[in-house]
């Protein structure tokens, strides 16, 4: 008997140092995608100047922008063909706010409001909470379109700095901070979701307070975010999903195989205590 569970043992330790593996080799395919060592790099590629250049041309035709902060290069060690730009000059930023709760007439509406509790799952599918268009009306909530990218400013434990991506439109609380994009270009937003992965750690060290520290959105707006051309944040940011979706898999696997074997333990302790065994 002290066989059989010595194997399960060492099973569950190969498991579990695994399911660690997986977690490490995710944080560095995550910090290859965002500093440029993920895939070869194209030399047909642009600068990313030119992007960066465009972007600007787009958002001054539509939005009347035009002041865009230079941004000091040495802040970074870029790949050839990356620049560095400060996230506000190119997003708009925001945040929501909390209706007074002691106005019934401003809950149980039917627009979406979430919390920076939402940001522990990667996508905001559906909202626990729904204000109403008087709400809306009478404080500063707003409606975030969909693929508004939202962080956490603050919240318990590990809340605060977590960014996450609305898959609905909805309004948020004051413990968010809304990155809106001013133009059509998904791989540049999820080029940045990726930097503010990587960076959760660094973002965090940014807070402001004691025991509470908080985030606030002047820290998210001067974030200096390195970028390549998008052509480049396109292939990164393709070839980064279909591997971190291999280890997820990878991970569930091994997940799967261990909670079986943990139930497989528990059970022949709980028949060896009453003597079946």
């Amino acid at each position: 008997m002290d066989a059989l569970f010595e194997r399960i043992d060492k099973a569950i330790a190969l498991l579990e140092g695994n399911i660690k593996r997986t977690g490490e080799l995710g944080k560095a395919i995550l910090n290859d995608a965002v500093s440029g060592k993920l895939i070869a790099q194209n030399n047909d590629d642009e600068h990313a100047l030119s992007f960066i250049e465009n972007l600007q041309k787009a958002i001054k035709s539509k939005f009347s922008k035009s002041t865009f902060e230079k941004v000091a290069k040495q802040e970074f060690e870029l790949p050839k063909g990356w620049t560095t730009i400060r996230l506000a000059d190119y997003t708009q930023i925001n945040t929501g706010a909390t209706p007074l709760t002691t106005k019934k007439e401003y809950y149980d509406g039917e627009i979406a409001w979430v919390t920076s509790s939402a940001t522990n799952a990667p996508f905001i599918i559906k909202a626990e909470k729904f204000i109403s268009e008087k709400a809306l009306a009478e404080t500063n909530c707003k409606i975030f379109p969909k693929h508004t990218l939202i962080i956490a400013l603050y919240g318990q434990g590990k809340t605060r700095g977590q960014i996450t991506e609305l898959l609905i439109e909805a309004a948020t609380n004051q413990a968010c901070a809304a990155i809106e994009f001013y133009t059509d270009h998904p791989f540049f937003k999820d080029f940045i979701k990726l930097f503010f992965q990587n960076n959760y750690e660094a973002i965090r060290a940014l807070s402001d307070g004691g025991t509470q520290a908080n985030l606030n959105l002047s820290k998210i707006k001067d974030t200096i975010i390195p970028i390549p051309h998008y052509e480049e944040q396109k292939r990164i940011v393709t070839k980064y999903k279909t591997l971190f979706e291999r280890i997820e898999k990878m991970n569930a696997y091994y997940q799967q195989k261990l909670k079986s074997l943990q139930s497989l333990k528990s059970s022949l302790l709980d028949q060896a205590f009453r003597g079946e065994l």
